[in-house]
């Protein structure tokens, strides 16, 4: 071994066991994260959909995206592969989210947040399924996606929720470093010209807010049922919609 490896390899093993620590967590502490990221939506879209212009709302809001991303790809490392049941049910509630987004008067021809994720998976299901052959095809599904992503964080949604995932299912302690440092990287880039707003929505809301409740909360248990984010997403955008109308 090199002699910069030996300087290197520990402090490998010093990141990787922080980011075990911050980003495994109970069915419980996984639900309260993401409560507390829907907390943070909720209050982003009453802001702008009833032009309250708040910077602090809008600031909270933009800090749920990561927290939802990480989530999600820590649901789809809990198993093998990426099951295209669960990719199905996805695409489903995207196409009538729409409906709500449409309600709530944003850009129609703009896709909700869900398109992101379903079309994040779907990349992803595909190179799993049948090797990298296939990753022209992967790379078409994105670049279909990019001119409907302007409300979805464009591009840098989509890279934050594949890194995410690589983050979350490899097993090595030096790939699973390096990409969670593009992650970060990537996860400035979502507000990328805004400022301020960089650091602490791409960065310090998710890291706190992960901090806090990956040490503790350990005894809570799991409290909302199954496909309850695409449900409540698609319903607090009609029912913000229809009151801000």
């Amino acid at each position: 071994m090199r002699a910069e490896d030996n300087v290197f390899f520990p402090l490998v093993v010093v990141t990787d066991n922080w980011l075990q620590r911050l980003l495994i967590w109970t069915p419980g502490q996984t639900d309260l994260i993401k409560t507390v990221a829907l907390i943070l939506m909720v209050a982003d879209h009453t802001s702008l959909l009833f032009g309250l212009d708040n910077d602090a709302l809008r600031l909270l809001g933009r800090g749920a995206f990561p927290l939802f991303g990480l989530v999600w790809a820590m649901n789809l490392a809990r198993h093998p592969r990426i099951r295209q049941s669960s990719l199905n049910r996805l695409w489903v509630w995207a196409v009538v989210a729409q409906g709500g987004w449409i309600l709530a008067g944003l850009q129609p021809y703009e896709g909700n947040i869900l398109f992101a994720f379903a079309v994040s998976g779907q990349a992803l299901a595909l190179m799993q399924q049948h090797g990298p052959r296939v990753w022209p095809l992967s790379l078409g599904l994105v670049l279909v996606w990019y001119p409907f992503s302007g409300g979805s964080y464009g591009l840098a949604g989509i890279m934050m929720l594949l890194l995410a995932c690589g983050v979350c299912m490899t097993a090595r302690r030096t790939t699973r470093t390096g990409l969670a440092c593009c992650l970060a990287l990537v996860m400035l880039a979502l507000n990328a010209g805004d400022g301020a707003a960089m650091v602490i929505a791409g960065l310090v809301i998710p890291g706190v807010i992960l901090t806090v409740l990956s040490r503790s909360c350990l005894l809570v248990t799991r409290f909302w049922p199954r496909e309850f984010f695409p449900l409540f997403y698609t319903v607090h955008l009609a029912v913000l919609g229809l009151i801000a109308m």
